[in-house]
């Protein structure tokens, strides 16, 4: 049996075997690869013929010569446009995206068949990251990243997830929830060790920041990057303060005496305080920076994706980098430049957009509680000159 679907590119109406639908496929006259999907029948067009609209059927094709037709118009999608192709304006919605049948890259939005044109050597599921082969299966370019190796065959993520189900006749596990095709970072990856994994995540956020975030789950639960933020940044903010407090007790000599000086807190009292505060940043800190973020994204149009990516950004960044403070003096410097660096490429890549853009939503606050203190300042000069 066979199926009638109809390739979004260029709106022509083929037949398809069955054991094809959902799945994707290459369209004969355009070359796009799309998801096939069963098409209404229509009475005026016979199954197994390409039939675009408004366009006639092979058997009615004019002669060599007889002028060129009319183009087909693009099929219809419900709901309006929401994105348009940089080069032929084609209008997207978000679901459309989603399905693959338009490409984000960057802040520019492209239809399949004009990403191939002018990216035909860029990953279609990385824009932006050199393709170095495709899917044995889907034809899709794919970078480093995005390649998976299955009985011999170098596969795209969607392709794995269907031999997967070929091969064992029931839903691959992990497959009801959808990681938008990331790998992932290497704490969330099941079966390595508990070392291995934390090590790994932290030496690719702090050395391959970009290629980290690429490959970061953007959703998938708040329990991994809650722990690895709790352990990092609770053990970090820790590290810090004792060493800050040796440092400046060594040279005030603050310590003295039984209880350590008449007007200063105890040694022990001091020790729980930072344990406390510690444990607090660890875990309710990075959703205050979450939300502030999150908020500054949504102000410069570049939240892309929902709260639980800036968090993931937050937490991987800035625990990845608390591990400075094991550092005495200089270490909080570095934990402060490298993180302002990390969260922002983390910004770019996780939500899909500039560099810049993702700068920008970054010190936002800063630029408010700047531009709030400057005016403080302005007005209480102004009432005192009075």
């Amino acid at each position: 049996m066979a199926f009638r679907t109809r390739c979004p590119s260029c709106a022509t109406l083929f037949s398809a075997p069955d054991d094809m639908l959902g799945n994707r496929i290459k369209c004969p006259r355009c070359k796009t690869f799309f998801t096939a999907r069963e098409e209404e029948p229509g009475p005026s067009v016979a199954e197994g013929t390409f039939a675009p609209p408004g366009g006639p059927l092979p058997s009615e094709q004019p002669p060599p010569g007889a002028g060129p037709t009319a183009a087909p118009p693009p099929p219809k999608r419900d709901g309006a446009p929401q994105f348009y192709c940089k080069v032929c304006n084609t209008g997207f919605t978000e679901d459309d995206i989603l399905d693959g049948i338009a490409i984000r890259r960057f802040d520019d939005v492209y239809c399949r068949k004009h990403f191939q044109i002018n990216f035909p050597d860029e990953c279609e599921q990385h824009p932006g990251t050199k393709a170095v082969t495709e899917c044995g299966r889907c034809g899709t370019p794919l970078c480093a990243n995005c390649v998976v190796e299955l009985q011999d065959e170098r596969l795209c993520s969607r392709c794995k997830r269907k031999v997967l189900r070929e091969l064992r006749g029931v839903e691959a596990p992990g497959e009801a929830f959808d990681y938008g095709d990331r790998p992932g970072l290497p704490w969330e990856h099941p079966g390595k060790g508990f070392m291995e994994r934390l090590v790994g995540t932290i030496r690719e956020v702090l050395f391959s920041p970009g290629y980290a975030f690429q490959k970061m789950h953007v959703r998938g639960g708040y329990g991994k990057p809650l722990l690895y933020g709790f352990l990092l940044i609770a053990a970090g903010s820790f590290l810090g303060s004792v060493w800050t407090l040796v440092i400046m007790g060594a040279g005030a000599g603050i310590f003295s005496g039984p209880s350590f000086g008449e007007t200063a807190m105890p040694m022990g009292a001091l020790v729980m305080l930072y344990f406390f505060q510690s444990m607090v940043a660890g875990l309710v800190g990075p959703f205050i920076q979450a939300a502030i973020y999150h908020v500054c994204l949504l102000i410069v149009k570049g939240a892309r994706r929902d709260f639980e990516c800036t968090y993931r950004v937050i937490v991987y960044a800035s625990g990845s980098t608390a591990v400075f403070n094991l550092i005495p003096i200089v270490g909080p410097f570095i934990v402060f430049i490298w993180g302002i660096v990390a969260t922002i490429i983390g910004f770019s890549r996780a939500h899909g957009i500039s560099g810049g853009k993702a700068a920008l939503a970054y010190f936002l606050p800063w630029i408010v509680c700047g531009g709030g203190t400057v005016l403080l300042l302005v007005i209480v000069f102004a009432a005192a000159a009075r």
